[in-house]
């Protein structure tokens, strides 16, 4: 019994060590955004350069549509802020995801991958829905299933953007391609209602 005993001890401690010594997952911080949001006269974010993520594009859930607005996954990626995905779940969507494959043999630009990541954070088809509805105030971003970093968004209207650094991350076959997951971790609360929305979401080559 006691040799079970300090069995289980030994197992405890080597897991605790393991645990400690495992690589942290870096936090990055988003920039841009303006409490003003999108001029409704120019309702394009991607403009000339800008990658959307292709159509193999899921989501975890989805809010059903309310009157004419719809929420699926497609809406960030019509390049058209006021309109959003909106997840499905009860509460304020915490371990909600969207997943996508991102092809590396086609990703390659002249200053590297396309991996800087412009974002609509939010309900961004007016300020007061905006503010009525949840936010992302962070996102798990895993490739493959195997995380990469944590992405924290500044809660604002407009776009704002971050590098995912994929050239860095050597856990990658860079000549394949890979699929790449952004999970809700934390959010802003909104006023009135608990769903997360995206309005818009594109990849740009350098920053």
């Amino acid at each position: 019994m006691k040799s079970l005993i300090y069995r289980g001890r030994f197992i405890s401690l080597l897991l605790a060590v393991v645990a400690n010594n495992a690589p942290a997952i870096p936090t990055i911080e988003a920039t841009g955004g303006n409490i003003a949001g999108f001029n409704p006269d120019y309702q394009t974010l991607r403009g000339c350069c800008g990658v959307a993520p292709p159509q193999d594009l899921t989501a975890s859930s989805t809010l059903s549509p309310q009157g004419k607005n719809t929420y699926g996954i497609q809406n960030i990626v019509d390049d058209n802020p006021f309109t959003a995905w909106q997840e499905g779940k009860t509460d304020e969507g915490i371990g909600q995801y969207f997943e996508f494959t991102y092809q590396f043999d086609q990703a390659a630009g002249w200053e590297g991958y396309c991996d800087q990541v412009w974002i609509a954070n939010g309900y961004q088809k007016s300020k007061t829905l905006w503010e009525q509805n949840a936010r992302v105030k962070k996102f798990k971003v895993s490739i493959n299933q195997r995380p990469l970093a944590y992405v924290k968004l500044q809660d604002l209207m407009g776009e704002q953007s971050f590098s995912l650094n994929l050239a860095e991350w050597q856990e990658v076959d860079t000549s394949s391609s890979a699929r790449i997951k952004f999970e809700i971790t934390e959010v802003y609360s909104g006023k009135k209602w608990p769903d997360v929305g995206i309005s818009e979401l594109y990849f740009t080559c350098g920053s």
